[in-house]
Formats: C-alpha cells, sequence, structure tokens
C-alpha cells in the first residue's frame, strides 16, 4: 500500500492511499489522486509504501513494515519524460524503484462526473475450471510524446471462478461495475482502453490470460 502526502507549510497532508496488492513485488495500483498544479509554487509531496501485516488496521501504520518513502515535487513529474518519472524508493535496495505517473487534465476534466457503466464482462477459452480469476481495466497514459502503449490500470475486478450456472461451463462472468469518465479516457472519448484477464495466485505471480 502506498500513501501520498502532500506539504502544507511545516506539516504533511495525508492526501489518500492506494488500494492493497497481496503478495506483489512489483505492484501496479488502480487508485489515482487529482492535485491541481500551481506553476508558480514548489508543491512538494512525498509517497510512503509499506508491506501491510496489520489487514484490519490499515491506518496503525506503527505495524506494518515501512518499505522506504520518495520526497518529490510536482514540477518534477510535470516535467519528466511522458510525465512518467522513476525513482529509488529504499536506501538499502537500489532496484526498489517507484514509478510515478501524471496527466494533466484541465478543469472541466476534472469536474465530470459522468460514470460508465458495464453491465457484464465474462471470459471463456474453454479451460481454467476450477481456477480463480479477475480482469485489469487500463487507460493508455498520454504523455508528451515518446513511449508508446504506456498503460496504467484503473479498474480491478473482483476475484472470479466459474460460472455453476451452467453445467460444464468455463465461463467466468464478473459482476456489474462502474468507472469514472475522466478516469478511464480524461476527455477523450476515442482513447483506447485495454482489458487482461489473469489467473489469480496466492505467490502474486498472477498468470496472464491474455
Amino acid at each position: 500500500m502506498a500513501i501520498l502526502y502532500e506539504k502544507k507549510g511545516s506539516m504533511w497532508q495525508n492526501h489518500g492511499q492506494t488500494e492493497v496488492i497481496m503478495d506483489n513485488l512489483d505492484p501496479e495500483w488502480v487508485k489515482a489522486f487529482d492535485v491541481p498544479y500551481k506553476f508558480e509554487e514548489q508543491q512538494q509531496f512525498k509517497v510512503v509504501v509499506y508491506d501491510i501485516d496489520d489487514f484490519k488496521n490499515l491506518q496503525n501504520f506503527d505495524a506494518h513494515d515501512k518499505v522506504g518513502e520518495l520526497i518529490f515535487t510536482l514540477h518534477e513529474v510535470v516535467t519528466a519524460k511522458d510525465q512518467i518519472m522513476s525513482k529509488n524508493i529504499c536506501a538499502t535496495k537500489k532496484d526498489a524503484m517507484i514509478e510515478i505517473t501524471g496527466e494533466e487534465m484541465n478543469a472541466a476534466d476534472i469536474s465530470n462526473d459522468q460514470v460508465i457503466v458495464i453491465p457484464r464482462v465474462s471470459f471463456s477459452d474453454g479451460k481454467n475450471r476450477g481456477e480463480l480469476l479477475f480482469f485489469l481495466m487500463y487507460r493508455m497514459h498520454s504523455g508528451q510524446g515518446g513511449r508508446n502503449n504506456v498503460w496504467k490500470p484503473v479498474y480491478k475486478s473482483e476475484i472470479k471462478t466459474n460460472d455453476n450456472s451452467v453445467r460444464g461451463s468455463s465461463d467466468f462472468v464478473w459482476n456489474q461495475f462502474s468507472v469514472m469518465v475522466q478516469d478511464i479516457c480524461g476527455s477523450d472519448l476515442d482513447r483506447e482502453v485495454k482489458v487482461e484477464v489473469f489467473r489469480s495466485s496466492k505467490s502474486g505471480r498472477h498468470a496472464n490470460l491474455g
């Protein structure tokens, strides 16, 4: 789990936290944060990453193992190539990196509270009976020219087993869900969306099924 703080005066203000991703050494969090960009100010932020030990008391940060933290300015993110900033987050591990992605949105985008309701998602390849599957939905990141097809997760489904209502069925059917328009495509309704299906594993090494 990651916590985002913004510096206000001499104090760090909690700006929110991501979801918890279980048993994964390379997590991609779905949670996004909307923050105003004031180009005339040096806006300082801090992200702290925890290895969660007490799932019933997520706010008791002292009960979790702190992986590391990074202090950065919003300007660093906005001016990074494709607005994707990668930096080391742990002083003891040189390969412990965190990647922060920014995307500029105008006021109209941020105030847009339109919702897309997706009534049903199903998956079947004639296999995977008795397995546990979930899917991730991604938006295409629109940086400032450079990388192509940079996908960022915006929604993670619940974990499902086969649809047992049909005998012998290998279909996996997920419940209706909704996403904000601004989260999935901003103001560009023609922006592509990607869905990937995974076989869930307790080890965190989920198998990508396509």
